[in-house]
């Protein structure tokens, strides 16, 4: 009886093994991830104040404070505006004809013209 030597590989069939394959570049695997002895160091290189990064923060905190300003002027308008447009809502209210209410409405809305009237001063018209 003939035995077989069974030779197994990852060539695909028709490529000879003792192929001279000097042409063909070697593909290098990618290196391992970088571990936490080497990421701590460049972390903290990162941290470090710059020159050029000392001058971009200062920028931004400078576009920060405008920015403040900018809002905290919009509030102060907005807070104007609401004001402004409370008072004019009382007025309003103050020349509502009310003859259409029911009893209970129209009283309660006497009531809130009479704290209007008194809380700025205004005549009885």
């Amino acid at each position: 009886m003939r035995y077989h030597k069974c030779v197994t590989s990852s060539l695909p069939p028709g490529v000879n093994h003792n192929d001279n394959n000097d042409d063909i570049e070697e593909i290098r695997p990618p290196p391992p991830p970088m571990g936490m002895d080497k990421t701590k160091p460049r972390a903290r290189e990162k941290g470090k104040v710059t020159s050029s990064n000392l001058s971009v923060r200062t920028e931004r905190s400078a576009r920060s404070k405008k920015i403040m300003a900018q809002m905290t002027q919009l509030n102060l308008t907005l807070e104007k505006h609401i004001t402004e447009t409370v008072g004019l809502t009382k007025y309003l209210l103050l020349l509502q004809d009310v003859s259409q209410f029911d009893p209970e409405d129209q009283e309660a809305t006497k009531m809130v013209k009479a704290s209007i009237r008194e809380k700025y001063n205004l005549k009885n018209n």
